[in-house]
């Protein structure tokens, strides 16, 4: 934060106060011990930075589950084609641009649509929740007394 341009990004002592105000907002909130008093801060921090980033169009959800909070940096004149995996939420780029670039331009070509740019998201199923189905059961040994 400290090699940001002035008026970028909140400053450390900003974010902690905003925070503070959101948490001691809950009259009714009871801290169980220091550790969940630190974990709602950090959420606090944490939904803070992304609603900032988000009404500056820095960020992007993604994903069909608004519960998951997944969110990729948009970078101006930069675009990310994503394969996201319904079972685990996981995000990833993909690799292969030129396919997506021939794909961009067939597009254009066959429906006469001039593009000016595209987010494509795949959803399906990475390959490590396609081996954690495919994997047997694990069978439970049951003892006898």
């Amino acid at each position: 934060m400290a090699n940001e341009k002035p008026g970028q990004t909140l400053q450390a002592t900003a974010l902690v106060h905003e925070a503070w105000i959101r948490l001691a907002g809950s009259e009714h909130q009871q801290w169980r011990d220091k550790s969940h008093f630190f974990g709602a801060a950090a959420e606090a921090m944490r939904r803070i930075l992304i609603d900032r980033a988000r009404r500056k169009q820095a960020v992007r959800h993604v994903g069909l589950d608004p519960r998951i909070s997944n969110y990729v940096l948009l970078a101006p004149g930069e675009h990310l084609d994503l394969l996201v995996c319904r079972d685990c939420g996981s995000v990833s780029e993909v690799e292969d641009a030129a396919a997506v670039r021939e794909l961009e331009q067939c597009i254009a070509a066959r429906s006469g649509f001039s593009v000016l740019y595209h987010e494509l998201e795949f959803y399906g199923t990475c390959p490590g929740c396609q081996r954690s189905k495919s994997a047997p059961p694990r069978l439970q040994s049951s003892q006898s007394a």
